[in-house]
């Protein structure tokens, strides 16, 4: 979506898995290991954190809320992605 950064810090950049769904202003920044069928909420800033596959995630590093919710993530990948 529109307004969305993957970047370094330090040198670092992070690894991303399969099917990340990043909303409008979130951010992956630094030593990061990002799951797969992941979708980061609108603002979300992930700073040096790992986020496990099937994971919705809000707000901004340390301060982090991971769900895990397997089913509704395949529904709206599906829907977005065509698979």
């Amino acid at each position: 979506m529109h307004n969305c950064t993957i970047g370094e810090n330090i040198g670092i950049y992070p690894k991303l898995g399969d099917l990340v769904l990043m909303f409008s202003n979130s951010s992956i920044i630094g030593n990061c290991n990002i799951g797969n069928n992941v979708i980061l909420s609108s603002n979300t800033i992930i700073k040096n954190q790992d986020v496990p596959d099937n994971s919705i995630v809000y707000g901004s590093s340390p301060y982090l809320i991971i769900k895990s919710c397997k089913e509704k993530i395949n529904k709206i990948a599906s829907s977005i992605f065509l698979i």
